[in-house]
């Protein structure tokens, strides 16, 4: 037998022995990933790589210990290592993840425009990619377009019919707004969104509606926003219904005791609109025994601005 022919012999049960050798260390470092276990992980993922370097499997998870130890340059250069195989898709994941991390945002949108080119039913990377085109590119077009693929995908999630609702709200489509807070509402039970549906409806003058979705948050929301009983008030004001603007207008105080712009709007008009809805017969009596709204004594009554929280 001639010494090649051993030679060839020899290198290939050694390469089997690596590979095999490397495949233990694999099941070992899958197993701490799993229970969270990411430094020891790691270590043994980088000895499976020494011996083996063509699972790209491999550099994937050992990129996701990274990512999970806030180690995102190292996370970076091991996914990058997995893009040499084109249809791993789930590598372009962890660099958009890690960039993300990394405050890189126009990198992690390209990196999850490349897990949508490879697998175009990937909902989390439309997820992701639509939150970054929101928060930080302030595309909500894009946004719109990526929440509606995800629902498309999965009708089930359900949690980003709030997200687009946003979108349409800076893009002023208040219909599509609403329409998606009250399917949110419905499927979620998350009733601090009718704050919200409340501010839209008063911002655009339905101050019925408006009243409908403030009482709603108030009533089966756990978090009680004071602002809710100062816009129901002005709504009731607006729609002539005096003393619900009245006792909406107290309730606010009671909640709010600090000297502030909006408290002393909402006692100037506790006090103008109790004497303008008594009769004019008794309106000197009734100056003389009602108990005003003195609690900011330095009230000059000017309206404030109410549009935005």
């Amino acid at each position: 037998m001639g010494i090649f022919v051993i030679f060839a012999i020899f290198n290939a049960w050694n390469t089997s022995n690596k590979r095999k050798q490397a495949e233990e260390f694999v099941n070992q470092a899958n197993a701490l990933l799993e229970s969270g276990n990411y430094q020891e992980a790691i270590t043994l993922y980088n000895q499976a790589i020494e011996l083996d370097d063509s699972n790209y499997e491999v550099f994937y998870n050992c990129g996701i210990a990274y990512y999970k130890e806030d180690e995102f340059d190292r996370a970076i250069g091991s996914c990058q290592a997995v893009k040499l195989n084109k249809s791993y898709a789930l590598a372009h994941m962890c660099l958009g993840d890690s960039y993300s991390k990394k405050g890189d945002y126009q990198s992690a949108y390209s990196e999850y425009t490349e897990t949508i080119k490879k697998d175009s039913d990937n909902a989390e990377a439309y997820i992701k990619r639509g939150v970054i085109a929101y928060l930080q590119f302030e595309d909500y077009a894009q946004a719109i377009s990526d929440f509606t693929k995800v629902l498309d995908i999965n009708p089930d999630a359900t949690t980003v019919l709030k997200y687009r609702g946003f979108a349409y709200l800076n893009l002023e489509q208040y219909e599509n707004a609403i329409s998606d807070f009250t399917q949110y509402i419905d499927s979620t039970g998350d009733s601090t969104m009718y704050y919200t549906l409340g501010d839209i409806y008063y911002n655009n003058s339905d101050y019925k509606n408006a009243i409908e979705a403030y009482s709603n948050g108030l009533s089966f929301s756990d978090e009680t926003i004071p602002e809710a009983y100062l816009f129901m008030a002005i709504s009731y004001e607006e729609i002539g219904s005096v003393e619900q603007a009245i006792q909406n207008y107290n309730k606010y105080l009671d909640l709010d005791n600090g000297d502030n712009e909006r408290t002393r709007y909402a006692c100037s008009q506790v006090n103008s609109l109790t004497l303008n809805n008594s009769s004019n017969i008794f309106s000197f009596f009734f100056n003389a025994l009602i108990p005003s709204c003195s609690r900011f004594r330095n009230s000059d009554g000017a309206t404030i601005q109410v549009m935005t929280r």
